[in-house]
């Protein structure tokens, strides 16, 4: 079976990054930062804090040297070498169940249609673990669930009272959803698992796949990078202004050539 065809029936890939990729960077930078995170309990300091890593990630150049590591995989799935990429990328940090943290500190199992109009049906999302990934942190997904059709998917819409995001915050700066929609069916989708998935590699998948960040059983701070890469022929769909975008780019997505 080729990977386009693994990708096509399971959903997902997760592949090796070059040795000299800039993920060594990022984790090593995360690593040197996660420190002043750990005694952090109040929700909106830590998404401040969380954002300030976030931002340094973005102004090093992440977005235009990760799609150039990903360069062979990406043309052999969207059959291009342009592509319309988010201008942000995205740093997830989850704390241990065990603080005090806001009940959707990770993203709660969604597609990613549930927020945006239906051409993000042809998005491939990509997530890299950075620090503390494994069996009891990584991100949950259901595997082969991108075939699940939309129109048998019930959801429960809650509100920034549940989620403790409010809209324009840090929180929703970081991509945590201000409105989160709760799939109330997903036993009938199937079993979530853990992606496996370390930090060095990145898992490509279909924004169909039903998934979401996980809960972390541990006892550290789980660090991982997302953002989403469109055919290039679809980002005039996107919406003109983004609350989320460093630098001069303030729409969503941009094009990039690798």
């Amino acid at each position: 079976m080729d990977l386009l065809e693994k990708f096509l029936q399971n959903g997902y890939l997760i592949i090796d990054l070059p040795e000299n990729s800039i993920i060594h960077q990022i984790i090593k930078l995360v690593e040197n930062n996660k420190n002043s995170l750990n005694d952090v309990f109040d929700t909106s300091l830590f998404h401040q804090k969380l954002e300030k890593i976030q931002k340094s990630i973005n102004l090093m150049g992440a977005r235009e040297c990760l799609m150039k590591d990903m360069k062979y995989i990406l043309s052999l799935l969207l059959k291009d070498n342009s592509f319309a990429v988010q201008n942000v990328v995205y740093l997830r940090g989850v704390r241990p169940n065990n603080k005090k943290n806001i009940a959707v500190e990770y993203l709660p199992m969604h597609r990613e249609n549930f927020y945006c109009d239906s051409y993000i049906d042809n998005q491939i999302n990509v997530h890299f673990p950075v620090f503390n990934y494994n069996d009891l942190t990584a991100m949950t997904f259901i595997e082969k669930s991108h075939k699940f059709p939309d129109s048998k998917i019930i959801l429960r819409k809650e509100d920034s009272k549940y989620s403790g995001v409010e809209r324009f915050s840090k929180g929703h700066k970081l991509g945590l959803p201000y409105n989160p929609k709760i799939i109330k069916n997903i036993d009938e989708i199937g079993i979530p698992k853990r992606a496996n998935c370390i930090p060095g590699q990145v898992m490509l998948f279909s924004t169909k796949l039903i998934h979401g960040g996980g809960s972390n059983e541990s006892d550290e701070i789980r660090f991982s990078l997302d953002f989403g890469i469109l055919p290039i022929s679809l980002m005039n769909l996107q919406k003109k202004e983004h609350f989320a975008h460093y630098g001069n780019q303030n729409s969503h997505y941009s094009k990039l050539v690798v």
